[in-house]
């Protein structure tokens, strides 16, 4: 893999990052499903966002029942 198309792959997490974090700061709480749905994101997609704001300190995840909700820090 060529180094150009390692840094479009960063530039695209990071852009879906920001998505994400206007996503779950506009609804307080959300779960990872809601996300893939409200940003038509894959779940590849954003698991790669949300360890970008986790990485970044601005996220916490909390398990409740079976499902893990996403706060915004």
């Amino acid at each position: 893999m060529l180094a150009t198309e390692v840094s479009l792959e960063i530039n695209e997490i990071g852009e879906n990052a920001g998505r994400v974090w206007d996503y779950i700061s506009s609804h307080e709480e959300c779960t990872l499903s809601s996300l893939k749905k409200g940003l038509k994101l894959s779940t590849e997609d954003c698991c790669y966002a949300l360890g970008w704001l986790a990485r970044e300190g601005r996220i916490d995840m909390r398990r409740k029942g079976i499902s893990t909700r996403i706060f915004t820090l």
